[in-house]
Formats: C-alpha cells, sequence, structure tokens
C-alpha cells in the first residue's frame, strides 16, 4: 500500500506552499548562521548550518517553526533526500535536527530518518467549517471572554516602522514567562516581519495604549499563530482571546484552509500556552521531530554515554532510572492525552497495523468506550509526574492477556522491564491462577526480553497469528508467550 507523503487531505504541492519551507524563512531564523538549501523539481528542503560547541564540526537544524524535506510524490521525494544525505556528508556535517511540519505523514520518512519522536500536542482549526460551527468549539469560558474583551478593545495591524513597539510587547511577554535566551531576537527581526507580505501582525489597544500583540503567518492553504506577547492587562483584558478569534476569522474569510495554533511552551499536558489554545477547538494533532546522521564515526564519538535526545551532545544527559520510580495505576479519562501521545509513536502505529498517525476525536472516543469495558482493564505507567506507557489486562475467560506499550522516549532505560514485573505483582496479589498470554512479533526483540525477564515463556503448542501490515507490505507473525502462577502447569517451551 502506498504512504502518503502528506496528512489531513492535503495535497504535497499544497504543503509546499507553506511560509515555512521558504528559504527566506529559514533564514531569518537561522541568523546569524548561514543555510543549506537544496531545491529540485518537486522537492524543496533547507535547514540552519551549527557550529558544534567545542568542535571544528558542524551539524543542522530548522531553527524555528516546522519544515523537513518535502516532495510533490515518491519519486522526488527519494532522490531529494537522497542527494541531501550525500551532500552533507560530502561536506563533513555530522548530524540534522529536524522540526516536521505537522501536515507531512512520518511515516513516509521512517526508512530515510535515523530518528522519528512524537514530540508534542499542537492544536489545528479548520478553517472550512461556518463561523458558528467554529465558535460552538470554543469552550464555555473562551465565549465570555471575547465578550469581555469586545467591550474594551480595539485591534489594529501594526505597520512598517513599528518594529520596536512590536518588540517591547513581545518582550514584555517573554520576561513574564522568564524564556530562555533562544527566544529573543534582534530589533530588525520585527521590521522584517512587518515588512513579509507572509506575515500580519495585529496589536490590541485598550484606551489607546497597544496592551499585546500576536504575530500571524499565511500562505498558500495555511495559517499560523506565530509570535505573541502583552503586558499584564492583556491577560485582566483578554487580549489574546481577541487577537486570536479575529485572526481565525479573516482567515477564514481569506480562503485559507487550516490555522495551525502549535503548540506549548514545554512538552507537558498541562502546558499553559497549550491550553489555552485548546479553548479554540478540540483538534489535536501531533508534531514529530526526526533526526539524520550523516557522519555515524563523529555522531557515535559525540554522543558516547548519553541516551535520549537526538545531538545529545547538546543536552545535558538523562539520569538513569530506578525502579522505584516507576508505578502502576489504574487508567482515567484524564490519562487521554497521554495515550494519544504514545499511539502517534512511530513504531506504534506500524505495529498496529497502520500508515498514519492517529485521528484525535476518532481515538478518544475509542479509549472512552475502553475504559467502560468490564473485560479489559487500562493500566498506566508513570515515572515521577510523568507517564512513561501502558498495560492492557484482557479477560478471556479461561486465559488473561497482557499488552504492552512504552513510549518511545523512555526506550532502553528498562521502563517496559519494569511495568510488566509491577502488572505481575497485581496478579500474584489478586491470586490468580489462569494463565496470561502475551502475543508479540517475532521482530520485536526488545518486548520479547521484556516478557521473557518478567517470566513468560514460549508456548511452542499455539499456533501463530498473522496480521496484515499495509506499511511493511506484508503479513507479520506474531508468536505467544504465556506467564503462569507458581505452582501451575506451564507450556511446552
Amino acid at each position: 500500500m502506498p504512504i502518503s507523503l502528506t496528512l489531513y487531505g492535503m495535497k504535497p504541492e499544497e504543503v509546499m506552499s507553506d511560509i515555512y519551507f521558504d528559504p527566506q524563512f529559514v533564514r531569518l531564523y537561522a541568523a546569524p548562521d548561514k543555510v543549506d538549501s537544496l531545491e529540485l523539481p518537486g522537492f524543496r528542503h533547507t535547514s540552519a548550518v551549527r557550529q558544534i560547541p567545542g568542535e571544528e564540526l558542524e551539524d543542522l537544524e530548522i531553527p524555528w517553526g516546522y519544515g523537513g524535506p518535502v516532495a510533490r510524490d515518491d519519486d522526488a521525494f527519494w532522490r531529494g533526500i537522497g542527494e541531501w544525505r550525500r551532500r552533507q556528508a560530502d561536506r563533513g556535517r555530522v548530524a540534522e535536527f529536524i522540526r516536521m511540519h505537522p501536515f507531512l505523514n512520518p511515516l513516509a520518512f521512517r526508512g530515510w530518518f535515523d530518528q522519528i519522536r512524537f514530540d508534542r500536542l499542537t492544536v489545528l482549526v479548520d478553517l472550512a467549517e461556518p463561523k458558528e460551527v467554529r465558535h460552538r468549539n470554543y469552550t464555555k469560558g473562551t465565549r465570555y471572554s471575547l465578550r469581555q474583551a469586545e467591550k474594551s478593545l480595539t485591534l489594529r495591524r501594526l505597520e512598517v516602522g513599528e518594529g520596536d513597539l512590536f518588540r517591547t510587547l513581545y518582550e514584555t511577554g517573554l520576561a513574564r514567562n522568564k524564556a530562555e535566551d533562544d527566544y529573543f531576537f534582534r530589533r530588525d527581526h520585527f521590521e522584517t516581519l512587518l515588512a513579509a507580505d507572509w506575515a500580519d501582525v495585529r496589536v490590541a489597544e485598550l484606551d489607546g495604549e497597544a496592551i499585546a500583540v500576536a504575530c500571524f503567518l499565511h500562505s498558500g492553504c495555511f495559517a499560523h499563530y506565530h509570535l505573541s506577547g502583552g503586558t499584564v492587562h492583556a491577560r485582566k483584558k483578554f487580549a489574546h482571546h481577541l487577537l486570536l478569534e479575529d485572526a481565525i476569522n479573516r482567515y477564514a474569510a481569506a480562503g485559507q484552509r487550516w490555522m495551525h495554533l502549535g503548540g506549548g511552551r514545554g512538552s507537558g499536558l498541562s502546558d499553559s500556552l497549550l491550553l489555552f489554545k485548546t479553548r479554540f477547538s478540540p483538534r489535536r494533532i501531533a508534531f514529530y521531530t526526526g533526526g539524520i546522521i550523516f557522519d555515524r564515526d563523529a555522531y557515535g564519538r559525540l554522543t558516547r554515554d548519553r541516551k535520549g535526545k537526538f545531538l545529545s551532545y547538546r543536552f545535558q544527559p538523562t539520569p538513569d532510572l530506578k525502579d522505584e520510580d516507576v508505578t502502576l495505576r489504574p487508567a482515567s479519562a484524564g490519562d487521554f492525552a497521554f495515550f494519544f501521545r504514545l499511539k502517534c509513536d512511530v513504531d506504534n502505529i506500524v505495529w498496529s497495523g497502520h500508515t498514519k498517525p492517529p485521528i484525535w476525536l476518532g481515538l478518544q472516543d475509542w479509549y472512552d468506550r475502553n475504559l467502560r469495558i468490564e473485560s479489559r482493564s487500562i493500566f498506566i505507567g508513570t515515572c515521577g509526574a510523568r507517564r512513561v506507557g501502558y498495560v492492557y489486562l484482557d479477560d478471556h475467560g479461561a486465559t488473561l492477556e497482557m499488552t504492552l506499550g512504552v513510549a518511545t522516549s523512555e526506550a532502553g532505560r528498562g521502563v517496559g522491564r519494569r511495568l510488566l514485573a509491577l502488572a505481575i505483582e497485581k496478579l500474584v496479589e489478586a491470586g490468580e491462577r489462569r494463565p496470561t498470554e502475551a502475543w508479540i512479533f517475532e521482530e520485536n526483540r526488545a518486548s520479547i526480553r521484556a516478557f521473557e525477564t518478567a517470566g513468560f515463556v514460549r508456548d511452542v503448542a499455539r499456533p501463530p497469528r498473522n496480521f496484515d501490515m499495509p506499511f511493511l507490505g506484508e503479513n507479520r507473525t506474531q508468536y505467544c508467550w504465556v506467564w503462569r502462577a507458581a505452582g501451575t502447569q506451564g507450556p511446552r517451551q
């Protein structure tokens, strides 16, 4: 089955029209560093070139927003990404970190990227919906906030020459949120945005005084909520509610198809900026990051003894996991956002038999129904305040079946082993005597090792199960492993 390069019904050429893929946009956010850009028939990719601290080596990254290799069709993509990899290897670059555009299908890149990770949830507004439908999708509190804002605020567009006001309001918001240095820009950056025909900057004024600013990007089928900031009065007067509502209505009237609001300041599910954006739309979509290694020897040397993030030599090492840090508890409705994130992991998508990430509303309906099924128990694994995986336990009458899922970000840290041990503890404490089965794909060696460590043994008497795997282009086989309580008869091995 062909794997679509793009998502949500958008054609590749429509996604290519987004300003995020324009080299001039990448240059703006790469400065003062240079960029490397490749344009071939039906293919384009631009990335910032960065010096590696303490080294005479370079790597690359998408500097801001979203990007990635984008192509009109499969042939153009294969030619383009192959040439890009050869070029970077020839130029001695070590690796590249890619902030993938949320309308690119991560599964289409699985064979070309060395790493693909779900990063965070983002919020999408469907501009094709009638205004009254969009308005109904706002939370009740948001509709109230808009009514209050309309009573006291006026909006106007900032013009070229007002970069200082733009910068002041933006940096006022950064200071209040204790933002990192990477979020601050030079003065000419703001004037460039004001002059760009693909950017639109609006301010909210209270009694003639500007108290909030928001910058939006627009090109092709897309609009984006890009930058914002404001004074303490902006929050009290709901200025950002009004700025965002105004932009949504303007871009819908202009014929844009989607407005992407982005995610939070961090990847946390309780991030205040993410929660603000979710007030305007029920649609959540996944944002992925990708990594390509061009020089494996250099990358191996730089990342030795470091785990976790791609380009880990640029970050502090991830601390080792302690068994006592991991717990297992019953799932609740409030765990759905994490569950969605885990189901967006690329390997989870592939081995679940799908060819693209799940749809938020559809998976939410499935999750809510499964929480109410008496024969299925869903448990969530946590490490401190962080959710790290899940365990299903299905009651089939004569047997139980256990299924394990671990976030890709936790791979190699012993999370799966610990979650299985905790699940077995629950069975022992309950006095469970029935056999517990686990069906595992023969290629999933990490999962097999984890289940065998937990006491599961292969039941060679059970015939395997075959599954159609569209992404892989053929069937894959699962075999049965069984755990039995002490004193009960085990399977043949």
